[in-house]
């Protein structure tokens, strides 16, 4: 008769992936109060294999709120605030295949942030997707976004940074910013 015998680190090991079984790696709750079943809610890729782009989400209906795979929304009126950035297959096959669906490097240059709006139902999974234009230079950029719905391809949502909302949203970012990187000279004593 054999006797099993673990070692700290094996019992340590066996305890997370129960735990990771356990658990599940299911999408986290974009939203407040106590989760709901599946069933009561939706669900948004944020970074599926049709997303041509990179995305990370910052917000849901401004609620801030950082996901960059996969969120449980509720259904109704959502709006998602997004960061958006340019990337190619290329970059997906030079990740580990574990994360070619969302894992991408932001470019700081060309990242902008978006807003999208869309009607979710429950029971449903959306995906985001877009196309980014470089242009010759950073402040030449121009990207559109699309919320589709995963089973029929049915695309839900659309905005673009030719949208009069969105170009709108970026130039009051953009204020902010300067906002905070601005500083004055103030007279000090014995000036």
């Amino acid at each position: 008769m054999t006797t099993l015998q673990f070692r700290p680190v094996q019992m340590l090991a066996a305890c997370l992936a129960t735990l990771f079984m356990v658990s599940g790696c299911g999408p986290l709750q974009a939203y407040p109060g106590t989760a709901l079943p599946s069933y009561k809610t939706a669900i948004l890729q944020i970074n599926p294999p049709q997303a041509n782009i990179g995305f990370q989400l910052n917000a849901v209906n401004d609620r801030p709120f950082s996901a960059e795979v996969s969120v449980a929304i509720l259904p109704g009126s959502t709006k998602l605030t997004l960061q958006v950035w340019p990337t190619s297959s290329n970059t997906f096959q030079e990740s580990d295949p574990a994360f070619a669906e969302h894992y991408q490097r932001i470019d700081q240059k060309y990242a902008r942030m978006a807003t999208i709006s869309f009607n979710a139902t429950a029971g449903r999974t959306y995906g985001l997707s877009g196309e980014f234009n470089q242009g010759n230079t950073p402040g030449e950029s121009s990207f559109s976004i699309n919320v589709f719905d995963t089973e029929t391809k049915e695309v839900v949502a659309r905005s673009s940074s030719s949208d009069i909302h969105q170009q709108a949203d970026q130039k009051v970012k953009a204020l902010e910013e300067s906002r905070k990187e601005e500083w004055s000279l103030q007279a000090g004593p014995g000036s």
